[in-house]
């Protein structure tokens, strides 16, 4: 009798292991789908970008990069890859980023060079200031969100967060990390691909609240669907996440990228 209560508290304490990091990793599971909003949101800027021919070039692009031979679609879990070096998965490790990030710069500018001459252009547009790329930091990047996996089958298995990955830059002084901004570009979308976002920032959360996502579990929540060659804008510090999408054979694919003011230079410092 003993054992079996042994076996049952294990049990059980497995269980709130499990629902605790299911609750940290992917809240999305857990939040009400009665709060969502689809009507539109100033959170998020909406601007066009690419015509359809620029998105077949770019598609083509990709798919001969990421042909067996190449080898250049980096596997980061069992839902996501990416073409490029991101700050965010790859800045811890400041050696590892660097020999990476110069050979995937090299690989991007070879074959979407034209993107970033007009990437600049629209972000400057928007911003209304001067943008710029810096050897130091990797080139904006395409994340490839895998068909079939559960979040392509509906599932809302994605991080809530805010984008910070500018704690990882080094060799600046002077850099406003108040000033930020992230974009996202669509280029292959499937059905319903797109972004939820809450109007409220890391400074909005009460610290009493765990676990963490019970602060958004009333909190009414704004669905950004996308559109294939649009560039959408936010100042990445307003929680946000991914939004599942329906898809078995087709990935989502999409360029992303951030920008940081730099105080010394009066510039827009754009990365991934």
């Amino acid at each position: 009798m003993m054992y079996f209560f042994i076996f049952i508290f294990i049990l059980i304490l497995i269980i709130i292991i499990l629902y605790t990091i299911l609750l940290y990793k992917f809240p999305g599971l857990f939040l009400q789908k009665d709060n969502i909003r689809y009507d539109k949101t100033d959170l998020v800027g909406s601007y066009n970008f690419l015509d359809t021919d620029e998105v077949r070039d770019v598609k083509e692009k990709i798919i001969k990069i990421t042909s067996a031979s190449c080898q250049s679609e980096i596997s980061r879990n069992s839902v996501m890859s990416t073409i490029g070096i991101p700050l965010y998965v790859d800045g811890a490790n400041k050696h590892l980023y660097n020999i990476r990030k110069d050979r995937y710069n090299q690989l991007l500018e070879q074959n979407f060079g034209w993107i970033y001459q007009k990437l600049l252009k629209k972000l400057e547009y928007i911003t209304d200031k001067r943008c710029k790329y810096v050897d130091e930091l990797s080139l904006p990047g395409f994340h490839v969100f895998k068909a079939g996996s559960w979040l392509g089958s509906g599932w809302s298995v994605a991080s809530l967060h805010v984008d910070k990955q500018f704690d990882y830059i080094q060799g600046y002084n002077n850099l406003d990390k108040t000033d930020v901004f992230s974009f996202t570009v669509g280029i292959t979308l499937p059905k319903k691909s797109g972004l939820y976002i809450y109007n409220c920032t890391e400074n909005d959360i009460n610290v009493g609240y765990w676990p963490f996502y019970t602060y958004f579990k009333n909190k009414p929540r704004y669905k950004v669907y996308y559109e294939v060659g649009k560039l959408y804008f936010h100042d990445g510090l307003h929680y946000h996440m991914i939004s599942e999408f329906d898809s078995k054979n087709t990935d989502r694919i999409t360029l992303q990228g951030h920008g940081i003011w730099n105080k010394d230079k009066n510039e827009y410092i754009i990365y991934w």
